[in-house]
């Protein structure tokens, strides 16, 4: 508990000398919701009586942070044209103390870069262009029913509090170096190269970078799509004892956004060689859709997971969610949801219903 007045009291004496400069802008999301959760418990690997791990399992009520934040954004005039931007960006764990992160605090996108005519360049931790890619076509972001929410491999379902699910790989680096163009004619492309902590002890990781991002979006008026690839090479990583050299995917995913009160969005990613396992390979879809009407909105999703390889041939699941929002304002909103996952083997089921009150200021 004092650690965590302490962080508090460093983090609000940083925050209020720089809040009050002229270009600063403090801001934040907060986001909880009590939820319902029916999980299966799982036995992970049994074969030939050898288990490695077993989640038990629960039927109880709770609460879940869902990615609420703190930040601080701003910018400096050089001239020109040209404006020096920064953010720190933190995540803050209001519902439960103990969220996704497993800390009170957590970072988030925090780096400093320049911006003008010709697009924004940026170097520090930040998303990488293939998760921003399609962020625009999870209609249950930051909700129990997120795409990128819940465990990736069964081992780690083990301790995971968000059970199982995740249906897309989606990173957020320490190390990018990144470049965002303005759009032209709807098209934006998007690029960052991930370097490693030279204080690190690699002793293959002399290459410029240990990971690349690359994607191009496209958005005008209703109609949006994008296509994305990225690469993680594993000798630069520091990665060894591996049968793979790289972990690579692409992603694919195309939108109608706010037609007439009626959005559809659809996502296809294919990933080889996951967690540089040779053989480890993993497709993932999903499908949207929701209605906006009045200061409403009710949606829907389906996706699948299909695995195949060393560790990985058993985790195949299906998830399907419905929610509401009602808008209380701009700002402030309240969601009820339900979430179901069925899983193969030794993927758990997973049932969650949920209540969420979110604000953002």
């Amino acid at each position: 508990m004092k650690k965590k007045l302490i962080v508090a009291a460093i983090a609000a004496a940083m925050v209020a000398p720089m809040a009050a400069m002229a270009d600063a802008t403090v801001y934040g999301k907060v986001r909880v919701a009590t939820q319902y959760a029916d999980r299966d418990g799982v036995y992970f690997f049994e074969d030939d009586d050898d288990l490695i791990g077993e989640r038990i399992g629960n039927d109880a009520w709770g609460m879940e942070d869902q990615v609420s934040r703190l930040g601080i954004k701003g910018s400096e005039d050089l001239g020109n044209g040209l404006k020096a931007i920064y953010q720190m960006e933190f995540g803050v764990n209001v519902g439960d103390g103990l969220g996704k992160s497993g800390d009170f605090w957590s970072q988030r996108n925090s780096y400093v870069g320049l911006a003008g005519g010709w697009g924004t360049f940026l170097m520090g931790r930040h998303d990488t262009p293939y998760k921003i890619s399609s962020g625009k076509l999870d209609f249950f972001a930051d909700t129990a029913a997120d795409y990128d929410n819940g465990c990736d491999v069964a081992i780690t379902c083990l301790y995971n509090p968000n059970g199982a699910g995740q249906l897309f790989n989606s990173l957020r680096v320490d190390g990018a170096i990144a470049y965002i163009s303005p759009s032209f004619s709807g098209f934006t492309l998007a690029g960052a190269v991930v370097q490693t902590d030279t204080q690190g002890d690699f002793e293959d990781a002399d290459d410029f970078a240990s990971a690349y991002s690359l994607a191009v979006m496209f958005n005008q008026g209703p109609w949006f799509a994008s296509l994305a690839y990225e690469q993680l090479m594993a000798d630069s990583l520091g990665v060894y004892g591996i049968l793979a050299d790289d972990d690579s995917k692409w992603r694919l995913g195309l939108g109608i956004l706010g037609w007439s009160g009626f959005s559809l969005s659809g996502i296809y990613e294919d990933r080889s060689n996951a967690y540089f396992i040779d053989g480890a390979d993993r497709t993932s879809w999903q499908i949207q859709a929701a209605y906006d009407f009045g200061n409403n909105r009710v949606k829907g999703m389906y996706g699948n997971r299909d695995d195949d390889g060393v560790l990985f041939e058993r985790l195949d699941f299906d998830t399907w969610a419905i929610g509401f929002q009602h808008n209380l304002s701009k700002r402030t909103d309240v969601q009820v949801l339900y979430r179901q996952l069925n899983g193969d083997d030794d993927v758990p089921d997973d049932n969650v219903f949920a209540v969420q009150l979110d604000h953002a200021f």
